[in-house]
């Protein structure tokens, strides 16, 4: 029994790492291309950088409450 199981996990291991390395490919993607031409993409930077702004302008409006203070 132990010895089937051995040999069962030793054929795995052998059929599974054969098949991975044939089927292993690499390739590249150039995600500036992407965050510059998809729409939500696009629309979610728009949507960022108001909410960077709005937290900005909060964040200078303390600070100069603070100085006062």
């Amino acid at each position: 029994m132990k010895k089937n199981l051995i040999i069962s996990v030793v054929l795995l291991l052998i059929g599974g790492t054969s098949a991975f390395a044939q089927a292993q490919k690499i390739g590249y993607v150039d995600s500036q291309v992407i965050l510059t031409q998809y729409p939500a993409a696009i629309k979610a930077q728009g949507d960022l950088d108001a909410l960077t702004n709005l937290w900005s302008a909060k964040l200078d409006s303390m600070s100069s409450a603070y100085q006062q203070a």
